[in-house]
Protein backbone atom coordinates (compact mmCIF):
# COMPACT_ATOMS: atom_id res chain seq x y z
CA UNK A 1 0.00 0.00 0.00
CA UNK A 2 1.64 3.28 -1.24
CA UNK A 3 5.06 1.87 -1.32
CA UNK A 4 6.09 1.64 -5.07
CA UNK A 5 7.28 4.75 -6.79
CA UNK A 6 4.64 4.98 -9.19
CA UNK A 7 1.23 4.99 -6.50
CA UNK A 8 3.22 7.07 -4.54
CA UNK A 9 3.37 9.80 -7.55
CA UNK A 10 -0.37 8.97 -8.57
CA UNK A 11 -1.17 9.91 -4.76
CA UNK A 12 0.82 12.61 -4.73
CA UNK A 13 -0.97 14.93 -7.51
CA UNK A 14 -4.19 13.39 -5.57
CA UNK A 15 -3.17 15.14 -2.66
CA UNK A 16 -2.91 18.06 -5.12
CA UNK A 17 -5.89 17.62 -6.81
CA UNK A 18 -7.71 17.43 -2.83
CA UNK A 19 -5.76 20.73 -0.81
CA UNK A 20 -7.00 22.99 -3.48
CA UNK A 21 -10.29 21.63 -3.38
CA UNK A 22 -10.72 23.22 0.38
CA UNK A 23 -12.65 26.20 1.37
CA UNK A 24 -14.28 29.53 0.14
CA UNK A 25 -12.45 32.25 2.35
CA UNK A 26 -12.87 35.61 1.99
CA UNK A 27 -9.49 37.59 0.35
CA UNK A 28 -6.82 38.56 2.06
CA UNK A 29 -7.60 41.85 2.68
CA UNK A 30 -10.97 40.63 4.77
CA UNK A 31 -8.52 38.30 6.68
CA UNK A 32 -8.61 41.01 9.36
CA UNK A 33 -8.65 40.92 13.53
CA UNK A 34 -12.66 40.77 14.22
CA UNK A 35 -13.15 39.62 11.03
CA UNK A 36 -15.15 36.19 10.62
CA UNK A 37 -13.94 33.82 7.58
CA UNK A 38 -16.83 32.47 5.45
CA UNK A 39 -18.62 29.93 6.86
CA UNK A 40 -19.71 28.53 3.74
CA UNK A 41 -19.79 24.19 3.98
CA UNK A 42 -17.41 22.59 1.81
CA UNK A 43 -20.00 20.92 -0.33
CA UNK A 44 -19.93 23.25 -3.44
CA UNK A 45 -19.98 21.82 -6.62
CA UNK A 46 -16.18 22.38 -8.18
CA UNK A 47 -15.09 23.07 -11.58
CA UNK A 48 -12.86 19.79 -11.98
CA UNK A 49 -11.87 20.99 -15.57
CA UNK A 50 -10.70 24.40 -15.17
CA UNK A 51 -8.83 23.02 -12.12
CA UNK A 52 -6.93 20.04 -14.43
CA UNK A 53 -6.14 22.84 -17.12
CA UNK A 54 -4.94 25.46 -14.62
CA UNK A 55 -2.98 23.33 -11.93
CA UNK A 56 -2.64 20.00 -13.19
CA UNK A 57 -0.59 21.12 -16.21
CA UNK A 58 2.37 23.12 -14.13
CA UNK A 59 2.09 20.30 -11.77
CA UNK A 60 2.95 17.52 -14.19
CA UNK A 61 5.65 19.85 -16.23
CA UNK A 62 7.77 20.22 -12.67
CA UNK A 63 10.84 17.72 -13.56
CA UNK A 64 10.08 16.11 -10.06
CA UNK A 65 7.20 14.10 -11.50
CA UNK A 66 8.66 12.16 -14.42
CA UNK A 67 12.77 12.27 -13.57
CA UNK A 68 13.12 10.50 -10.56
CA UNK A 69 16.68 10.93 -9.29
CA UNK A 70 18.38 8.39 -7.28
CA UNK A 71 18.80 10.39 -4.86
CA UNK A 72 15.14 11.77 -4.32
CA UNK A 73 12.68 9.75 -1.70
CA UNK A 74 8.99 9.26 -2.67
CA UNK A 75 8.32 10.62 0.71
CA UNK A 76 10.25 13.60 -0.20
CA UNK A 77 8.32 14.00 -3.41
CA UNK A 78 4.91 13.90 -1.71
CA UNK A 79 5.61 16.56 1.06
CA UNK A 80 7.24 18.76 -1.68
CA UNK A 81 4.01 19.45 -3.71
CA UNK A 82 1.94 20.34 -0.65
CA UNK A 83 4.38 23.24 -0.52
CA UNK A 84 4.73 23.64 -4.74
CA UNK A 85 1.41 24.05 -5.24
CA UNK A 86 0.81 27.35 -3.34
CA UNK A 87 2.10 28.85 -6.39
CA UNK A 88 -1.64 27.89 -7.83
CA UNK A 89 -3.65 28.44 -4.95
CA UNK A 90 -5.76 31.60 -5.19
CA UNK A 91 -7.43 31.60 -1.37
CA UNK A 92 -5.07 33.17 1.63
CA UNK A 93 -5.01 29.22 3.00
CA UNK A 94 -5.46 25.93 2.00
CA UNK A 95 -5.53 22.34 3.26
CA UNK A 96 -3.68 19.80 2.86
CA UNK A 97 -4.80 15.95 3.23
CA UNK A 98 -3.34 12.17 2.60
CA UNK A 99 -5.00 9.11 1.39
CA UNK A 100 -5.11 8.08 5.22
CA UNK A 101 -6.98 11.17 6.36
CA UNK A 102 -10.69 10.11 6.73
CA UNK A 103 -13.09 13.05 7.55
CA UNK A 104 -15.75 12.32 9.99
CA UNK A 105 -17.55 14.92 10.00
CA UNK A 106 -19.17 18.05 7.69
CA UNK A 107 -16.62 20.39 7.26
CA UNK A 108 -17.04 24.22 7.22
CA UNK A 109 -14.58 26.87 7.81
CA UNK A 110 -15.87 27.82 11.01
CA UNK A 111 -14.18 24.79 12.22
CA UNK A 112 -10.72 25.96 11.20
CA UNK A 113 -10.51 29.64 12.15
CA UNK A 114 -10.41 31.27 14.59
CA UNK A 115 -12.84 34.72 14.97
CA UNK A 116 -9.81 36.65 13.81
CA UNK A 117 -9.21 34.90 10.79
CA UNK A 118 -5.93 32.58 11.83
CA UNK A 119 -5.83 29.10 10.90
CA UNK A 120 -5.69 26.45 14.11
CA UNK A 121 -2.69 23.63 13.94
CA UNK A 122 -1.77 21.30 16.22
CA UNK A 123 0.90 22.06 18.72
CA UNK A 124 3.02 19.12 18.24
CA UNK A 125 6.29 19.57 19.84
CA UNK A 126 9.98 19.31 18.05
CA UNK A 127 10.63 16.12 20.60
CA UNK A 128 7.85 14.21 18.14
CA UNK A 129 10.65 14.11 15.03
CA UNK A 130 13.46 16.18 15.91
CA UNK A 131 15.33 14.76 13.08
CA UNK A 132 12.67 16.83 10.77
CA UNK A 133 13.09 20.18 12.63
CA UNK A 134 16.46 20.02 12.65
CA UNK A 135 17.49 18.59 9.02
CA UNK A 136 15.06 21.45 7.90
CA UNK A 137 16.96 24.22 9.87
CA UNK A 138 20.05 22.71 8.60
CA UNK A 139 18.51 22.75 4.73
CA UNK A 140 16.88 26.52 5.20
CA UNK A 141 20.32 27.53 6.90
CA UNK A 142 18.60 29.09 9.73
CA UNK A 143 18.30 29.09 13.20
CA UNK A 144 15.86 26.52 15.01
CA UNK A 145 13.46 28.34 17.02
CA UNK A 146 12.83 26.74 20.69
CA UNK A 147 8.97 27.67 20.33
CA UNK A 148 8.53 26.46 16.90
CA UNK A 149 5.94 23.68 16.92
CA UNK A 150 3.58 21.77 14.39
CA UNK A 151 1.64 18.88 13.30
CA UNK A 152 1.30 16.89 10.30
CA UNK A 153 -0.92 16.42 7.86
CA UNK A 154 -3.97 17.17 7.82
CA UNK A 155 -2.99 20.68 8.18
CA UNK A 156 -3.97 24.50 6.81
CA UNK A 157 -1.06 26.50 5.70
CA UNK A 158 -1.21 29.88 4.26
CA UNK A 159 -0.32 30.14 0.99
CA UNK A 160 1.95 33.26 1.46
CA UNK A 161 3.51 31.51 3.73
CA UNK A 162 4.28 28.34 1.70
CA UNK A 163 5.44 31.25 -0.88
CA UNK A 164 7.56 32.30 1.26
CA UNK A 165 9.58 28.91 1.85
CA UNK A 166 9.73 28.17 -1.69
CA UNK A 167 11.32 31.43 -2.28
CA UNK A 168 13.88 30.54 0.63
CA UNK A 169 14.62 27.36 -1.15
CA UNK A 170 14.56 28.85 -4.43
CA UNK A 171 17.60 31.45 -3.17
CA UNK A 172 19.47 28.97 -1.45
CA UNK A 173 19.54 26.57 -4.58
CA UNK A 174 22.37 28.54 -6.28
CA UNK A 175 24.31 28.20 -3.15
CA UNK A 176 24.36 24.29 -3.25
CA UNK A 177 26.66 21.77 -5.17
CA UNK A 178 25.84 18.05 -5.58
CA UNK A 179 29.11 16.05 -6.17
CA UNK A 180 29.19 12.72 -8.43
CA UNK A 181 29.45 10.54 -5.43
CA UNK A 182 25.49 12.02 -4.32
CA UNK A 183 27.60 14.22 -1.76
CA UNK A 184 25.91 17.98 -0.94
CA UNK A 185 28.37 20.86 0.07
CA UNK A 186 27.56 24.51 0.06
CA UNK A 187 28.95 27.17 -0.49
CA UNK A 188 28.61 31.15 -0.70
CA UNK A 189 29.85 31.57 -4.55
CA UNK A 190 29.79 29.15 -6.84
CA UNK A 191 31.67 29.36 -10.19
CA UNK A 192 29.56 29.73 -13.33
CA UNK A 193 30.49 25.60 -14.16
CA UNK A 194 28.64 24.55 -11.29
CA UNK A 195 25.81 26.82 -11.75
CA UNK A 196 25.42 25.43 -15.20
CA UNK A 197 25.07 21.59 -13.44
CA UNK A 198 21.92 23.08 -11.44
CA UNK A 199 18.68 22.03 -13.05
CA UNK A 200 16.23 24.13 -11.30
CA UNK A 201 15.97 24.71 -7.92
CA UNK A 202 13.49 21.89 -7.47
CA UNK A 203 15.52 19.30 -8.47
CA UNK A 204 18.72 20.57 -6.31
CA UNK A 205 15.93 21.25 -3.05
CA UNK A 206 14.32 17.11 -3.15
CA UNK A 207 18.33 16.10 -3.97
CA UNK A 208 19.21 17.46 -0.66
CA UNK A 209 16.72 15.59 1.36
CA UNK A 210 19.23 12.59 3.15
CA UNK A 211 21.23 12.27 6.12
CA UNK A 212 21.11 15.35 8.25
CA UNK A 213 18.65 17.52 5.99
CA UNK A 214 15.71 14.86 6.59
CA UNK A 215 13.46 17.74 6.40
CA UNK A 216 9.60 17.88 6.06
CA UNK A 217 6.90 20.23 4.63
CA UNK A 218 5.77 21.59 8.09
CA UNK A 219 8.69 21.81 9.80
CA UNK A 220 10.51 23.99 7.22
CA UNK A 221 6.94 26.33 6.63
CA UNK A 222 7.01 26.61 10.71
CA UNK A 223 10.56 27.74 10.57
CA UNK A 224 10.68 30.02 7.99
CA UNK A 225 7.21 31.66 9.55
CA UNK A 226 9.09 31.82 12.75
CA UNK A 227 12.14 33.39 11.68
CA UNK A 228 9.94 36.37 9.77
CA UNK A 229 7.95 36.20 13.25
CA UNK A 230 4.95 35.77 11.28
CA UNK A 231 3.77 32.23 12.36
CA UNK A 232 1.32 33.77 15.27
CA UNK A 233 -0.13 36.05 13.19
CA UNK A 234 -1.55 33.11 10.64
CA UNK A 235 -2.22 30.56 12.92
CA UNK A 236 -3.59 30.03 16.71
CA UNK A 237 -3.51 26.68 18.54
CA UNK A 238 -6.64 25.71 20.65
CA UNK A 239 -5.73 26.92 23.93
CA UNK A 240 -3.64 30.30 22.92
CA UNK A 241 -5.50 33.14 24.29
CA UNK A 242 -7.24 33.09 27.36
CA UNK A 243 -9.62 35.61 26.54
CA UNK A 244 -10.54 33.53 23.11
CA UNK A 245 -10.55 30.14 25.24
CA UNK A 246 -14.13 29.58 24.81
CA UNK A 247 -14.17 29.78 21.32
CA UNK A 248 -11.08 28.16 20.49
CA UNK A 249 -12.45 25.26 22.53
CA UNK A 250 -15.45 25.09 20.66
CA UNK A 251 -13.64 24.62 17.67
CA UNK A 252 -12.57 20.83 16.30
CA UNK A 253 -9.33 20.08 16.38
CA UNK A 254 -8.03 18.59 13.48
CA UNK A 255 -7.06 15.41 14.67
CA UNK A 256 -6.09 13.01 17.58
CA UNK A 257 -8.60 11.30 19.51
CA UNK A 258 -9.64 8.11 17.34
CA UNK A 259 -6.41 8.05 15.19
CA UNK A 260 -4.11 4.60 14.16
CA UNK A 261 -0.42 5.34 14.04
CA UNK A 262 0.78 2.01 14.84
CA UNK A 263 -0.15 -1.23 14.15
CA UNK A 264 -0.47 -1.90 17.85
CA UNK A 265 -3.41 1.02 17.29
CA UNK A 266 -5.07 -1.22 15.43
CA UNK A 267 -8.35 -2.48 15.08
CA UNK A 268 -9.57 1.23 14.57
CA UNK A 269 -12.68 2.09 16.21
CA UNK A 270 -14.60 3.83 13.39
CA UNK A 271 -17.80 4.20 15.31
CA UNK A 272 -15.63 5.98 18.17
CA UNK A 273 -13.85 8.46 15.15
CA UNK A 274 -17.19 9.08 14.15
CA UNK A 275 -18.99 10.14 17.04
CA UNK A 276 -16.19 12.46 18.47
CA UNK A 277 -17.65 15.78 18.06
CA UNK A 278 -14.12 16.95 18.85
CA UNK A 279 -12.18 16.07 16.12
CA UNK A 280 -12.96 16.85 12.38
CA UNK A 281 -10.37 13.95 10.66
CA UNK A 282 -9.29 10.79 11.82
CA UNK A 283 -6.15 9.29 10.72
CA UNK A 284 -5.47 5.73 9.68
CA UNK A 285 -1.54 5.34 8.85
CA UNK A 286 -1.38 2.97 5.74
CA UNK A 287 2.23 1.72 7.75
CA UNK A 288 0.08 0.38 10.75
CA UNK A 289 -0.41 -2.06 7.90
CA UNK A 290 -4.37 -1.91 7.85
CA UNK A 291 -6.37 -3.98 5.85
CA UNK A 292 -7.69 -1.20 3.54
CA UNK A 293 -10.48 -2.92 2.06
CA UNK A 294 -11.78 -3.24 6.21
CA UNK A 295 -11.15 0.24 6.89
CA UNK A 296 -13.23 0.96 3.45
CA UNK A 297 -16.08 -0.98 4.58
CA UNK A 298 -16.23 0.66 8.20
CA UNK A 299 -15.65 4.34 6.80
CA UNK A 300 -19.09 3.01 4.42
CA UNK A 301 -20.78 1.87 7.38
CA UNK A 302 -20.34 4.53 9.18
CA UNK A 303 -21.65 6.90 5.78
CA UNK A 304 -24.56 4.78 5.64
CA UNK A 305 -25.70 5.02 9.42
CA UNK A 306 -25.46 9.05 8.92
CA UNK A 307 -27.58 9.26 5.95
CA UNK A 308 -30.26 6.64 7.32
CA UNK A 309 -30.24 9.11 10.31
CA UNK A 310 -30.36 12.34 7.83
Amino acid sequence: FLETAAVAVAVAVAVAVVIVCVMHIRSASSQRRGCLPCTQPLTDPFPLASFKKRVLTPLHSLNSLYSFDPRWDKYALAMSLKLLVAAEVRTPYYMTLDADVIATRPLATRHFFSADGRAIYVDEPQSAHPHWWQGSANTLLMPLPEQATFGVTPALLSTPGSLMVLARLRALSRMYVFEDEGEVTASNELDEGAVDELTGWERTWLGLWGEGRWWSEYTLYSIVLHEHALFDELHVKRDADAEAEAEIEAMPALYGHADVWWEGDLPWDAAAAFADSDCSFAIVQSSSGVDVPTLAGQVAAELRQIEEGN
